[in-house]
């Protein structure tokens, strides 16, 4: 960034916001800032007006070809002032830098950008701007070139980029903030409804309780609703001893799947009204539903659907822990319906409490956590949520998650590639094999235990002594290869305690060297007091150590009265 001209280095300021260091999925760093612990508390918000749906198309109304360009890293394109650059400083170890160009996860960044696009290109026909997204349409070839071809002028007279590889050109029809536009006209994007329609039939008690949750919360929009469910509702009963999912049961099922996806229920976005984002996660697969609070037709502040989302979870994140599933879960539903939320204020809500203190606004991306969590954390930081605690009986994306089918969104990538974590280096470093720790992790009766919380959620409290120092860290413990990972450390477990101590002090180094190389790769409670009883007890430490300093020889007082006690020596 230093030779590209990004940021500049400076001898003093002051602001100096915090370097976080984070690890992408290929093992390489990332340098983060993070400004929502520094700056964005006191910034005044720059908040140009995002422009409407409706306004956006009509502008490409009439269009029959359509041209999509990205803008590659756009705010790294955008320059700022000197004053500007003064606010931005960051604190490394090599010492202060300040950013020259426009700062992912300011506050402000988002509608600074769109007032400078949108100024730049407001006077070409046919185009429209949502931040980075920039759509030109033509009723004709030649008028689709002629505007294409000043919006290309345009950027390249101020300097700005595309990324080629994600740009679309002349095309019938393009996906465009949720909708498919084509020369016919606007219509609502059917993956909107898709996890719906593919959800698969509720096979217990539990799944039929999850998907009559979010029927009862959507459904005061649709008359009758009750003579859908009355069928339903007879499984819920105490006297039915063994569920049975007859053809009626069934019928039901797909005639309320279809409601669900009805104009009575779902609404088109209004950029005027507050918006809603519910999150959930199984242990199959993650769920989201986009909703705004509308006045009236249900009662004060009723919320309708604007979308649905869902899809499975990979093998690979299938054994992920369980706040890294609810934390997967709000990084997709936040990434799906980016066009909707990003450059504006909206609730997100999640039945993982852990969560809420973790990506809350006031809260850093945290420094002792998984990789990943670190990533996922900074994604979140350039969004500007309020986060809230719902409780799994009233989440009503709890059913999405749940009744997962096979269904995945098209373009939907997956995320096979496996994390890269502390663990292998801390095997070379011990000569430990992970295999070993995790078969040990598996017999140990507490780390067992740790394992299974991790996976199946935390209790609110915990009465066992010995469990305590992992209690304190629940939010921060995550497994990797079903090894147990506190941050960037390696949870021994107690057989393999004993090697690893041997390995620490084998080259006889102090008690502080050893510990801190101890805190760098390895955990358990109480490393710090073993690691100085194997200091301590050193054989070959205690022959080399210095002898005490001798005394300086001191001779007994002269007596200076009669009976006074003297010493001889022959």
């Amino acid at each position: 960034m230093l030779s590209a001209g990004v940021i500049e280095p400076v001898d003093h300021s002051d602001w100096a916001t915090p370097l976080v260091i984070v690890h992408k999925a290929d093992g390489s760093l990332r340098l983060c800032v993070d400004y929502k612990v520094t700056l964005n508390r006191v910034l005044l918000v720059d908040k140009y007006p995002v422009p409407k749906i409706e306004d956006l198309f009509a502008r490409l109304s009439g269009s029959t070809i359509f041209s999509k360009l990205d803008l590659s890293q756009a705010y790294a394109q955008i320059r700022l002032s000197e004053d500007s650059t003064d606010l931005t400083v960051i604190n490394t170890h090599r010492g202060l830098f300040k950013y020259k160009r426009l700062v992912y996860g300011l506050a402000s960044s988002p509608g600074i950008f769109q007032r400078i696009i949108y100024n730049l290109l407001k006077d070409i026909p046919h185009v429209t701007i949502f931040f980075d997204d920039i759509c030109i349409g033509g009723r004709t070839e030649e008028e689709h070139i002629k505007s294409l071809i000043a919006v290309l002028e345009k950027l390249k007279s101020h300097g700005l980029k595309i990324k080629k590889q994600k740009c679309n050109f002349f095309s019938k029809e393009i996906k465009y903030l949720g909708y498919i536009i084509n020369k016919e006209g606007v219509r609502a994007d059917p993956e909107k409804i898709n996890p719906i329609l593919k959800m698969r039939a509720p096979a217990n008690v539990s799944e039929l309780k999850s998907f009559l949750g979010m029927i009862n919360f959507y459904g005061k929009f649709i008359k009758n609703l009750s003579s859908y469910l009355s069928s339903m509702y007879e499984l819920l009963k105490k006297n039915n001893k063994k569920w049975v999912w007859l053809k009626c049961h069934q019928s039901a099922f797909e005639r309320v799947k279809c409601l669900l996806s009805s104009s009575e229920v779902l609404a088109h976005y209004d950029a005027s009204l507050p918006v809603m984002v519910t999150c959930d996660a199984s242990a199959h697969g993650i769920g989201a539903v986009l909703s705004q609070s509308v006045p009236g037709g249900g009662g004060s502040g009723a919320e309708r659907v604007v979308a649905y989302a869902s899809r499975a979870l990979t093998p690979a994140e299938r054994n992920y822990s369980q706040i890294h599933k609810e934390a997967l879960a709000i990084v997709f539903a936040v990434k799906k319906y980016h066009q909707y939320l990003y450059g504006r204020q909206f609730v997100l809500r999640t039945d993982h409490k852990p969560l809420v203190s973790i990506f809350g606004p006031r809260s850093g991306i945290p420094n002792m956590t998984a990789s990943r969590l670190q990533r996922w954390a900074l994604i979140l930081s350039a969004y500007d949520f309020k986060i809230e605690y719902v409780s799994s009986e009233n989440n009503t994306a709890d059913a999405l998650s749940r009744l997962i089918a096979a269904y995945k969104a098209e373009g939907e990538r997956e995320e096979d590639s496996p994390e890269q974590t502390y663990l292998h280096f801390a095997a070379d470093a011990f000569l430990l094999d992970y295999n070993d720790v995790r078969k040990e992790t598996k017999r140990d009766p507490l780390l067992s235990r740790v394992l299974r919380y991790i996976r199946e959620g935390w209790p609110t409290n915990n009465e066992i002594k010995e469990l305590q120092p992992f209690f304190n860290r629940r939010n921060e413990l995550y497994t990797e290869l079903d090894c147990i990972m506190w941050g960037h450390r390696v949870v021994v477990p107690y057989k393999l305690q004993a090697s690893v101590l041997q390995e620490l002090h084998e080259t006889h180094m102090g008690i502080v060297k050893t510990k801190s190389v101890a805190r760098s790769y390895v955990w358990w409670p109480g490393v710090d007091e073993a690691v100085e009883r194997q200091c301590a007890a050193c054989a070959t430490c205690a022959q080399v150590a210095d002898a005490p300093r001798a005394h300086q020889t001191r001779l007994w007082p002269w007596p200076n009265k009669p009976w006074s006690r003297i010493h001889l020596d022959f």
